[in-house]
């Protein structure tokens, strides 16, 4: 009788390993597949850039973010996009690039970066996380099944502003 509680333990030992491999690798299929959608105004500021008001227009300051971002991307594995406004001074169409593994959106002439990150957290919904401290980014993004949070939760859970 012994033995067959052994084979039976064995059997659970092994089936309750193979749920917790499973389990561990869903979990990082899951999290390897959010595409963070960052609202960089308000996460400037915190690590040391230029005030709100003022909007991240020196680019040394855009270049700094977009290197803690690439770190951070580097470390977690997310898909990384920040929109900057380019509303006031910007090209009639939206600007695109890639740096360091970061899409950098700008804002097309007569558009606020909320709205491009209103119209991403809608298009890419559940398979996004939004951050910002914009309460109305932030409502309109859980509207529509996108996980939403602040910058600073960003920066506690990251480790970014000490990259």
């Amino acid at each position: 009788m012994s033995q067959k509680s052994n084979g039976l333990s064995r059997v659970r030992d092994k089936s309750h390993a193979l749920q917790l491999t499973v389990h561990d690798l869903a979990r990082r299929v899951l999290l390897m597949s959010v595409h963070l959608i960052i609202d960089p105004y308000n996460l400037l500021p915190v690590m040391g850039g230029q005030a709100r008001r003022e909007g991240p227009r020196s680019a040394p300051d855009r270049d700094s973010l977009v290197k803690h971002l690439s770190a951070y991307r580097q470390r977690k594995g997310h898909a990384v996009t920040i929109v900057f406004d380019g509303w006031q001074l910007g090209h009639p169409i939206e600007g695109r690039e890639h740096r360091l593994g970061i899409q950098v959106i700008y804002s097309k002439r007569a558009e606020r970066a909320d709205q491009v990150i209103q119209r991403l957290a809608q298009e890419f919904g559940s398979d996004c996380a939004v951050v910002s401290s914009d309460r109305e980014v932030t409502d309109y993004a859980r509207a529509h099944g996108a996980f939403a949070s602040t910058t600073s939760r960003l920066l506690v859970g990251s480790g970014a502003a000490r990259c």
